[in-house]
C-alpha cells in the first residue's frame, strides 16, 4: 500500500503518537531524573526517535516534488515556519520576559535572537523546511533521486551541525527510497521480512555497540561512530514503520481512532509540550514521585493535555493557522 496519498492514514498517524510521546517521556525524564539523558529509557529514546521523525517526513517527500517550487515553499511555510516564530514568540515572553522586570525586556530579546532562540526547542521543524526546500531543488536540477540524495547528504554533513541539520538528513532520504521499495513488495512476505531485518539489526546495536554519547545530541562524532548512529536511526525507523503497517493496517477500533486522532495533531503536541513539563511548573509535585512509572504517567498525562489544547487551538482562524500552520477554507 502506497504511503503517497492525501488520505489520512491511520496506522501512520498511530506511529506518530507513539513517536512524540517518547518525545515527551525523554523530556520528562531528562529534566526530572539524575542520570537525565543517561537514563536507560532515555538511552534506547535518543538512539532512534528523532531520526524516526525525519524518516517519517521523508516518506511523503514524493508528494511534495508533485507540486510547483512556489506552491511547495507557500505551504511548508505555514505549516512549518508559522508555528516555529509563533511558539518561539510564547516561549520569549513564558520563559524570559514573564520572569524579568520591564527594564531588561530589550536586552532579552536581543538575546534571544542572537543566540538564535527561535530555533533550539522547534529544530525539527527548522530542520524540515530545510531539507524540504535543498532536496525538491536537487531533485529538480539534477532530474536524478539517487544523485540528488547522495549530494545532498554529502552537502549537510560538510555544512556546520546547526541544530543537527547535519545528522538528519540520511534519514530523510532513507525514508523516501523506503516507501518506493516497501511499496514494490506483497504486503504479507515483505513486511514481515522487513520487521524481522530491522528488529535484528536494532536490538544487535543497541545490546552490543550503543552507547549514549552515539545519539544526535552529540554532535562530534568519529566515522565509525556516525555509522553506527545511522544504522541504529535506519534499522529502528524501518522496524517501527513496517511493524505499525503491519500490526493496525487493517484494524479499526474506537480506540485506535481516538489514538490516531490524536496522532494527527502531532505537530501541535510537539509544539505545545515544553511548556506542561517545566520544573518551574511542577517540581514540587514531580520530585517526590521521581520513578520510571510515574514519569509516563506524567508523560501520558501531558500529551492528553496538549491534544486537548490543539483541539482548543483548531478552532479558531487564526489559532489554528499562526499556532498549528492549519489553514481553515472559508466557507
Amino acid at each position: 500500500m502506497s504511503m503517497v496519498t492525501n488520505k489520512r492514514i491511520a496506522y501512520f498517524d498511530l506511529l506518530k503518537l507513539f513517536a512524540v510521546l517518547l518525545v515527551i517521556v525523554g523530556h520528562v525524564i531528562s529534566q526530572y531524573d539524575d542520570r537525565g539523558y543517561g537514563h536507560p529509557i532515555n538511552v534506547w529514546i535518543y538512539s532512534f526517535h528523532m531520526p524516526l521523525f525525519m524518516f517519517m517526513s521523508g516518506l511523503f517527500f514524493q508528494n511534495t516534488l508533485k507540486k510547483p517550487f512556489k506552491e511547495m515553499v507557500r505551504s511548508k511555510s505555514i505549516l512549518l515556519l508559522l508555528p516555529l516564530v509563533s511558539w518561539s514568540i510564547i516561549n520569549l515572553i513564558v520563559n524570559n520576559l514573564a520572569v524579568l522586570p520591564v527594564s531588561e525586556w530589550n536586552k532579552a530579546v536581543w538575546q534571544y535572537l542572537t543566540s538564535f532562540g527561535p530555533l533550539h526547542g522547534l529544530w525539527y521543524l527548522k530542520c524540515l523546511f530545510l531539507y524540504l526546500v535543498v532536496c525538491y531543488l536537487a531533485v529538480k536540477f539534477l532530474r536524478n533521486e539517487y544523485l540528488a540524495s547522495a549530494s545532498t547528504v554529502v552537502l549537510f554533513l560538510l555544512l556546520p551541525n546547526v541544530n543537527f541539520s547535519s545528522q538528519m538528513i540520511v534519514f530523510f532520504w532513507t525514508g523516501f527510497f523506503y516507501n518506493k521499495i516497501s511499496n514494490a513488495w506483497p504486503d504479507a512476505k515483505g513486511t514481515q521480512w522487513l520487521v524481522l531485518g530491522g528488529g535484528i539489526m536494532m536490538s544487535f546495536i543497541l545490546l552490543f555497540l550503543w552507547k549514549p554519547d552515539y545519539s544526535y545530541l552529540n554532535g562530534s562524532k568519529s566515522f565509525l561512530e556516525y555509522i553506527l548512529f545511522v544504522m541504529m536511526g535506519v534499522s529502528s525507523s524501518i522496524f517501527w514503520v513496517t511493524a505499525f503497517r503491519w500490526w493496525f493496517h487493517d484494524r479499526e477500533t474506537r480506540w485506535i481512532r481516538l489514538c490516531s486522532n490524536m496522532g494527527a495533531c502531532s505537530l501541535g503536541i510537539y509544539c505545545s509540550q515544553e511548556y506542561f513539563y517545566s520544573p518551574n511548573l511542577w517540581g514540587r509535585i514531580l520530585t517526590p514521585y521521581g520513578n520510571t512509572a510515574f514519569y509516563i504517567f506524567w508523560s501520558i498525562t501531558i500529551l492528553i493535555i496538549c491534544y486537548s489544547l490543539v483541539l482548543v487551538l483548531q478552532k479558531y482562524t487564526y489559532t489554528s493557522l499562526f499556532f498549528l500552520g492549519i489553514r481553515r477554507l472559508k466557507k
